[in-house]
């Protein structure tokens, strides 16, 4: 029983002293509140223009790779037609080559 009696007194301690600890903690913050409520609605407003600049950022990202992506098509578009006469111009010569009778 005297073992028992121990062990709920140093459990009576630690509870009170935990009562203490918490009761510490809470007057810490006391008046805090209008600054808390101050910072959490300039943090809000933060990243609401947060989202909005990262939608802007995201069309103008877009805006460029279509820019990006156009210009690369008519490359490639002007690459097609000089392939396309490269070709037509090899196959003139190798005609006359032949209707030449074989001389370049």
């Amino acid at each position: 029983m005297r073992d028992l009696n121990e062990d709920v007194r140093l459990l009576h301690e630690r509870y009170t002293a935990f009562v203490r600890a918490r009761q510490a903690a809470v007057h810490s913050y006391v008046g805090y509140d209008q600054s808390i409520k101050r910072l959490r609605t300039h943090v809000g407003e933060a990243l609401q223009r947060v989202d909005t600049l990262l939608a802007r950022q995201g069309q103008v990202i877009e805006a460029v790779a279509i820019d990006e992506l156009n210009t690369r098509r008519q490359r490639l578009e002007a690459y097609q037609v000089q392939a396309r006469y490269a070709v037509a111009d090899s196959y003139d010569r190798a005609l006359k080559q032949h209707a030449g009778g074989g001389t370049p």
